[in-house]
């Protein structure tokens, strides 16, 4: 999507992983096709300059999205920040199941994938799991968008 000398933005198709897991093998030809995005990256700029991209933050693998990866220890630092600080925005599409109700809000429940059903539910029981929205406040949102 974007990239330059401190930055790179790539849309991370849903069903990858944005960086492997702890007991994941290392990425080759021959294993590529389990490659999360930042092992791509990292063979990508092994072979075009020998730079090493820096986590910035990650999304679920079953989400598809932008993800954000610095290639340098400044630009890694002052991204990290404004994470922690909640500055960027994060928006969510989601397909539901029926009508939420209210049909605007803040979510507070997690999601737990159901293999049987192969679907996202609820993580554990929450009556009350889309709450009004109270304004200043910088939590996920959620909102019906077309019924």
């Amino acid at each position: 999507m974007f990239e330059d000398d401190t930055l790179i933005v790539v849309n991370k198709p849903a069903g990858m992983l944005t960086v492997p897991l702890d007991d994941a093998e290392p990425v080759t030809a021959r294993n590529a096709e389990g490659a999360s995005v930042l092992d791509l990256l990292q063979q990508r700029y092994r072979s075009h300059g020998g730079r090493e991209p820096f986590v910035v933050h990650r999304i679920d693998r079953d989400t598809s999205g932008v993800v954000l990866f610095a290639l340098t220890s400044r630009a890694r630092g002052a991204l990290v920040k404004q994470f922690a600080e909640r500055t960027p925005e994060r928006v969510y599409l989601a397909l539901v199941d029926g009508h939420p109700h209210p049909s605007m809000g803040t979510w507070h429940d997690r999601l737990s994938w159901d293999e049987d059903a192969m679907r996202q539910r609820a993580a554990r029981p929450c009556p009350n799991a889309i709450v009004p929205r109270s304004p200043g406040k910088k939590r996920p949102a959620a909102r019906a968008m077309a019924r």
